[in-house]
């Protein structure tokens, strides 16, 4: 899953216990494609007050942590009803809050 405080994470803050609907594998792999994009300099992201946006064209829910954060919603409906794996959300929480410091500090 990570590391030891992220396991140890899921395993003790009971916010990890339930989620809002289904892990998707397709959607999982797919977010985390992206992510090592993002990470490699070769996708930008922006980030709103409900939604990250990759690519200008790929919207990330990022509200309700962690209950449904990382669903895709595209086209600014609301989010799709499936979720990426609990270790693809911890990281994607944490490519956010390393580009929200790397655009603070520029």
């Amino acid at each position: 899953m990570g590391t030891l405080p992220d396991r140890l994470g899921v395993m003790f803050d009971p916010r990890f216990w339930a989620r809002t609907d289904r892990v998707s594998s397709l959607w999982d792999s797919s977010l985390n494609r992206l992510l090592d994009a993002v990470e490699r300099g070769d996708v930008a992201v922006s980030v709103g007050h409900f939604r990250a946006v990759f690519a200008d064209k790929v919207e990330v829910w990022i509200e309700n942590w962690p209950y449904a954060y990382g669903r895709p919603c595209p086209n600014g409906a609301g989010p799709y009803s499936v979720l990426p794996r609990r270790k693809t959300a911890l990281r994607l929480r944490r490519v956010l809050d390393e580009h929200a410091v790397k655009d603070a500090t520029q």
